[in-house]
This record gives C-alpha cells, structure tokens and sequence, in this order.
C-alpha cells in the first residue's frame, strides 16, 4: 500500500524550515513570535503523523511496512525510484520526532 506518513515525517520540517527562511524577517518581537508559532505548529503536526505511523505499525509483520514508492520521470533523466518504508520499530525512533 502506498503510504506518504514517512515522507511526511521528513518533509513537515524541511517545508517549515523554508516557510521561516521566507517569512521571518529581522530580530524584533513580531518575528519572533512567528517563528516559535511556526516551530510549534511544526512539532504537533509532526508528531501526529508519528502518532499515526506507531498506530498502523504491526510487530509481527516481518516485510516492509508503510512503504511509499513513486518514481520521477521528470526530474531527472535516470528513471530513479523514490521508495521508503519502515522495517523495525525502535522507541529511540520514535522520540526522535521531538
């Protein structure tokens, strides 16, 4: 089943991380409120989508799980898949979305 939860995972904060490159201008109090509402609103959204993953996630389930598979034609010229899954669970994976 294709599942983006882990490209999710990943691409939350990196959007957030530009978002703030592109919005948060100058050291003042205004645009510093917008960055830690940015960076909160970042970290909830992230760790529900874990949430979500650690509640689809079976242990007994030896093969890859929650696997997301695309390829890009046109981005590059080599035909290069995109392909992501999870094999094990570790909590120390799991607390590595705070």
């Amino acid at each position: 089943m294709d599942q983006p939860l882990l490209s999710m995972v990943t691409f939350i904060p990196a959007f957030a991380a530009f978002v703030l490159l592109m919005v948060a201008r100058g050291e003042d109090a205004a645009a510093q409120l917008v960055c830690k509402r940015v960076a909160m609103f970042t970290t909830i959204a992230t760790f529900l989508v874990s949430l979500l993953i650690l509640a689809q996630f079976d242990a007994q389930n030896t093969n890859f799980q929650m696997v997301c598979k695309r390829i890009y034609d046109s981005f590059s010229i080599v035909r290069d898949p995109y392909v992501r899954g999870i094999h094990g669970f570790r909590p120390s994976s799991f607390l590595s979305v705070f």
